[in-house]
């Protein structure tokens, strides 16, 4: 009788073990999910402050030139009230950059307007520098390639347009508001006004970059003109618009879904689609 219970009592005693480790197992994950809830919640406050301060854009969009002129874009932009914006309308896709033979793909060069200052949407200055005008074979840079290629001004990186290389000079390193965090795929770079005629003919250079900043933001105000937009084009912008969420999600989120339709056009059969490419949440070496 002794030895059955001895034997009954020691059963019991295994089975309870695994119990104890699936409960503590369960409270451990259930605390780092609240952890990790608490953390994206104070990471978006820390953003908003943080762009806030940067004064960046809030909404973006890069749409073919061919399709809707420049002109009727800034035409409309300048009847809204309570919004400020940038266009540039001079662009060439890059099909990668390279430095000691790491490659970056899906970059855009864009030439900077006549007057440069610290107020545009972007690209913004580091440290209070003063933007001095890239000059011949010389561009602006953001910190993110800097980082990932191990570059600093006054290097050499190599472009590639279509099927002709140059080499350029870093003439400056400063801060993309938009595309800075790692999980954004998308390079972008600065030629000098009026320079960007000198560099090779592009795959697609008929494209025009949009960046909106709202006086006072809200997500209501930014769908609103987003319908108006829509309603007043008679064009579905959706798939081009990179709006403030994304641009949040971008910095605070580890990973992103692939399947977001992405500012950058999608070279097909046809050239380029500025309203189907997609990113996925990785860098990209090319």
């Amino acid at each position: 009788m002794k030895a059955s219970f001895t034997c009954a009592l020691a059963k019991l005693r295994r089975k309870k073990v695994p119990n104890l480790f699936l409960g503590i197992c369960i409270l451990l994950t259930a605390a780092l999910l609240v952890n990790a809830l608490i953390l994206l919640k104070e990471l978006d406050t820390v953003f908003d402050r943080a762009y806030e301060e940067m004064d960046g854009p809030q909404i973006c969009c890069l749409w073919s030139g061919e399709v809707i002129l420049p002109d009727a874009v800034r035409q409309y932009l300048d009847g809204q009230k309570g919004l400020l914006y940038q266009i540039t309308e001079n662009t060439k896709t890059i099909d990668y950059i390279e430095k000691d033979g790491t490659r970056l793909s899906n970059g855009i060069l864009l030439e900077l307007p006549e007057r440069i200052n610290s107020d545009m949407l972007s690209p913004k200055m580091l440290n209070g520098e003063e933007p001095d005008m890239p000059g011949k074979n010389e561009i602006w840079i953001t910190t993110k390639i800097a980082n990932i290629l191990g570059l600093a001004v006054g290097d050499s990186v190599s472009l590639q347009l279509a099927d002709k290389a140059v080499t350029v000079s870093v003439a400056k390193i400063v801060a993309d508001p938009v595309f800075g965090s790692s999980s954004t795929n998308v390079y972008r770079m600065w030629c000098g006004s009026g320079r960007l005629s000198e560099f090779p003919l592009a795959e697609n250079n008929t494209v025009s970059y949009l960046e909106i900043r709202f006086e006072e933001y809200s997500r209501q105000m930014e769908q609103n003109f987003i319908h108006d937009a829509e309603e007043y084009f008679k064009l579905p912008l959706g798939d081009t618009l990179y709006t403030y969420e994304r641009i949040r999600s971008g910095y605070t989120a580890a990973y992103q879904m692939v399947g977001g339709g992405a500012v950058l056009c999608k070279r097909g059969p046809r050239g380029y689609d500025c309203r189907t490419d997609f990113i996925s949440g990785q860098e990209r070496h090319g």
